[in-house]
């Protein structure tokens, strides 16, 4: 007798799409168009998640899970993340045994390098290159 087998598999969990701000300062609004009101300025590499679309408007979250919309020509994919903890440190590599470079305080966007692990390699405003742990910011 002849046993045939289906085998069902899920596709991985998409990846949420992640957007920065491309200029120097970008208003983040409650609807999507101008005629909506302001809610925030968000300077540049402030890093969003994407959580919706109308036309060239997304929608977007921020790392305080506050939530408007921004014109998406404004935005870019230039990879950055923002420190969420009160101080975070900043070290010449990716583990608690490397030597302290700079802190970091929150709200604080740095450019993300690269990733290890559970490690991010930042650059930060001043030129400042290290590792932070991946627990202590938020975004790509």
């Amino acid at each position: 007798m002849a046993v045939a087998l289906t085998l069902w598999t899920t596709p991985a969990a998409a990846q949420p799409e992640h957007v920065s701000i491309a200029r120097d300062s970008v208003t983040m609004r409650a609807g999507p168009g101008t005629q909506h009101a302001a809610q925030w300025t968000l300077s540049k590499g402030y890093p969003l998640r994407v959580t919706g679309r109308a036309g060239q408007w997304i929608r977007v979250r921020d790392f305080e899970n506050d939530t408007g919309w921004v014109y998406r020509p404004l935005t870019g994919s230039e990879r950055h993340h923002i420190v969420k903890a009160s101080v975070a440190n900043l070290r010449s590599g990716p583990g608690t045994h490397h030597r302290l470079v700079a802190k970091l305080a929150r709200g604080e966007v740095v450019r993300t390098v690269t990733t290890q692990r559970q490690w991010v390699q930042v650059r930060t405003e001043a030129g400042v290159l290290g590792w932070v742990a991946r627990s202590l910011v938020w975004g790509w």
